[in-house]
């Protein structure tokens, strides 16, 4: 089998720097893809001169399978820009596939990034007139803006029982009063005596007393 020549090199560029990974994902070569990935040497992460990688050709062309295959040997390509800025999302939003688009959502694509124009997967959905895919992101965006507020209050809860607990260990912390220093307090001492007393080993009116 060709594959398993010691001499072929499975990464090598072709036109538009196009490696065979990146277009058995274009075509929907499911076969060919698959013995691609299995390949030692095999380069998930080449880009081609659009510097889309193979998951963006398989988002484009909706290829739904070759998509999730992807994800689960490399699920933190899903948030990877094209030289336009554009994700996977946006690429299967821009063109349409809605299955797609469900894929990416399943493995958490992020809806809220932009483009180089400033456009989000959402944009790209009501630009191209997808109707079905804009409310799928819209829904997506909702659960993320739910999920972020759950996330914030929870970490102001931890917040504010922090505090709580803080202050609460300041009002039982243990202080003894040094005789002395009360009496310069409320006589109201010269200033020399007062000089005096923080000359002391104490360094002020209160002293906390450790008892471990």
């Amino acid at each position: 089998m060709l594959l398993a020549h010691k001499d072929i090199k499975v990464n090598e560029w072709g036109a538009k720097n196009r490696t065979s990974l990146s277009l058995a994902a274009r075509h929907g070569h499911d076969d060919v893809f698959r013995l691609l990935l299995d390949h030692d040497d095999i380069d998930l992460g080449l880009a081609d001169i659009s510097g889309m990688l193979p998951l963006m050709h398989a988002s484009r062309k909706v290829h739904a399978k070759i998509v999730r295959l992807l994800l689960l040997y490399w699920p933190s390509s899903i948030d990877v820009k094209d030289n336009f800025g554009k994700t996977s999302l946006m690429v299967a939003a821009r063109h349409g596939h809605l299955d797609v688009v469900q894929v990416l959502l399943e493995f958490d694509a992020d809806v809220s990034l932009k483009d180089h124009f400033y456009q989000t997967a959402l944009d790209c959905a009501r630009e191209r007139k997808h109707p079905g895919i804009e409310t799928l992101l819209l829904q997506a965006s909702a659960e993320a803006t739910r999920s972020e507020r759950s996330g914030a209050s929870s970490v102001s809860t931890q917040t504010r029982e922090q505090a709580t607990k803080n202050e609460n260990g300041l009002a039982n912390s243990n202080y003894s009063f040094h005789s002395d220093h009360v009496t310069l307090y409320l006589t109201g001492p010269a200033d020399d005596e007062i000089a005096g007393a923080y000359d002391s080993p104490i360094s002020g009116p209160l002293e906390r007393s450790h008892s471990n």
